[in-house]
């Protein structure tokens, strides 16, 4: 009797663990970060799960004070002056469970832009996206790439020490061996590896090859996201340029961003992502330069002739990300000759994060006019600037293939953290 009572009491016990690990204010501690960023003059700062937990340890408590809201069962932070402070969460207000670090800072404002651009980004060293064999002198099909250790998605840095400007510079090289080997420096999935490969003469046309087809640019059509006019930075698209073939981020050597014209739209449908097809105004059309292609976007240097024009448009603030909300909010975008137009979505989920992930929230197409004219979400719109409560949280980056309604927005935060991290 006495084990049967141990054993209910035990999983009662058990149960109540359980429940209490996974309740919302557990969770919401479990999941606070260890520092957390909020602007100085926020009338709300950032909320915190549970009251009577939080503590400030830090003496620097004229950075921040712990506010009740309105309706007296939570608390939040509340800002009051630039610095840093800490907080330790307490289990009942006893046990030290946590730390965080509470930064303050000023808003950050840029200004949302929405224009369609035509991309030209020149990579890194040669990218290998196939290779092939070579019928040699003896009449035998080999492919010297594959003897070497090659494969495609690999991007080939340096030959005999020379560090590869592109495509015709290895084929030069190539050529000057006159099929002597030659020293490879190659870059895969960011660690560098050497090998040597020794090229064959095509016995169709007696010419040395490496048995492997190269590329070292591309070109598209994407959209500006925002302009930072104080540090004449730009950040765009929201995703990396990969690939074609390979499917590999193109690590980019240089590049340009121009003005684009919309001289198509084919609509989005159900499995068939609808895609803008633009063209590039090359007539003093220029604004910036590419600097990095990253997992966030392209972000690069503003050129000062056109920095006027964005001034003109106005700066906006930029949201935390946990400060976004489902519900109504809008984007901007291009879909034609009438330029940058906001048309109305809404957020219909949220991934919380406190560090930089691409997938930072869903959102849903609701105006008419976008829909009958593209269908919801189609490529070329990536990067279009998401706005919501007047301020700028994000950029549109991929549709959902099934539901063009449908796509997902990554946080303005992180896309500014990027270009904010660029060299000049």
């Amino acid at each position: 009797m006495k084990r049967r009572i141990k054993k209910i009491i035990g999983l009662i016990v058990a149960g109540l663990f359980i429940c209490t690990l996974y309740s919302p204010t557990v969770r919401g501690i479990i999941d606070l970060p260890p520092q957390i960023n909020i602007f100085r003059g926020e009338d709300r700062g950032y909320m915190l799960p549970l009251s009577s937990l939080f503590a400030v340890e830090s003496p620097e408590n004229d950075v921040i004070e712990i506010a009740d809201d309105a309706s007296g069962r939570t608390q939040f932070i509340r800002p009051l002056q630039q610095g840093v402070a800490r907080l330790r969460v307490k289990l009942f207000g006893v046990v030290p469970i946590k730390k965080v670090e509470v930064s303050v800072g000023t808003p950050r404002e840029v200004v949302p832009c929405g224009h369609t651009i035509g991309v030209s980004l020149k990579t890194k060293g040669a990218l290998i996206v196939g290779v092939s064999e070579i019928m040699d002198g003896m009449g035998e099909r080999r492919c010297p790439a594959i003897e070497a250790g090659l494969m495609p998605g690999d991007v080939i840095e340096k030959v005999n020490g020379e560090i590869v400007k592109d495509a015709d510079h290895l084929l030069t090289v190539v050529a000057d061996a006159k099929g002597e080997p030659i020293a490879i420096t190659y870059n895969r999935q960011g660690a560098r590896h050497e090998t040597v490969i020794n090229p064959i003469q095509d016995s169709y046309d007696d010419k040395y090859r490496l048995g492997l087809w190269v590329r070292d640019s591309t070109a598209g059509v994407g959209t500006l996201t925002f302009v930072d006019v104080d540090n004449a930075r730009f950040g765009a698209l929201g995703h990396p340029i990969t690939d074609i073939d390979t499917g590999i981020l193109l690590e980019a050597e240089n590049g340009r961003i121009q003005y684009s014209r919309v001289v198509d739209v084919v609509q989005g449908q159900k499995g068939q992502p609808g895609e803008l097809k633009g063209a590039f105004i090359s007539s003093g059309a220029g604004i910036g330069n590419i600097r990095a292609n990253t997992d966030y976007g392209l972000f690069g240097t503003v050129d000062r002739s056109v920095m006027d024009t964005f001034k003109d448009i106005g700066e906006v603030e930029v949201a935390h990300p946990y400060e976004v909300h489902e519900g109504a909010a809008s984007i901007l975008t291009t879909v034609g000759d009438e330029g940058v137009q906001e048309f109305s979505v809404s957020i219909t989920h949220i991934y919380q994060q406190h560090h930089p992930s691409a997938k930072g929230m869903v959102v849903r197409v609701t105006d008419p006019k976008l829909i009958e004219r593209t269908g919801g979400i189609v490529q070329g719109m990536s990067g279009s600037p998401i706005l919501q409560d007047g301020r700028l949280i994000g950029a549109v980056t991929h549709v959902f293939v099934n539901d063009p309604l449908k796509g997902y927005g990554v946080f303005l935060e992180w896309m500014l953290d990027e270009a904010e991290g660029i060299d000049d």
